[in-house]
């Protein structure tokens, strides 16, 4: 009798989306802190952009997180918040997942984050593997992965690096 996965849950994928969060927020504060004395945008505790520039921004930081998560997904099964809050992504029979799959399941997160992830959560809840769109769509699922705990606090502490040092460079560019 063959065992059936141990799903991540809705629980564990808001932590790891959480976590990233930090790495997300320190990358967008940077390159906006990067981008806004050209366009004179720059404010007391950091940047305000509006139109164009605050377009261009969100691209190149959703161009750098899509990196991220494509790359740390196709190459390790984990991005940090996913590490810390001890899943990984799998293909449907327990292998890696390839650099297409990871392409696919992130470009969903355009859907599956409307109203804050509240599209991902109903499908998480619905699907029988816990799956969001973006699983369903690459053929994967997420599931619980035996990290040793210092590896999760490991995880966590860079994603925090990552913040801080978002913030400070940026700072230091403004």
């Amino acid at each position: 009798m063959e065992s059936r996965p141990a799903y991540a849950s809705i629980g564990r994928r808001f932590i790891a989306q959480v976590v990233d969060g930090l790495v997300a927020f320190g990358v967008y504060f940077f390159v906006g802190m990067a981008l806004a004395p050209r366009f004179g945008g720059t404010t007391e505790d950091g940047f305000k952009l509006t139109g164009r520039p605050a377009l261009l921004v969100l691209t190149i930081a959703g161009v750098i997180l899509l990196a991220y998560f494509v790359v740390a997904e196709a190459t390790r099964g984990a991005t940090l918040g996913k590490r810390a809050a001890g899943i990984e992504v799998q293909t449907m029979t327990g292998g890696r997942i390839s650099l297409g799959a990871a392409i696919i399941r992130n470009v969903l997160r355009i859907i599956d984050g409307i109203a804050v992830y509240l599209v991902a959560a109903i499908s998480v809840m619905v699907t029988q593997r816990r799956q969001r769109l973006g699983d369903l769509a690459a053929e994967t699922v997420v599931v619980g992965h035996s990290a040793p705990g210092r590896q999760r606090v490991l995880a966590l502490a860079i994603a925090l690096a990552v913040l801080v040092a978002g913030v400070v460079a940026g700072k230091g560019l403004g």
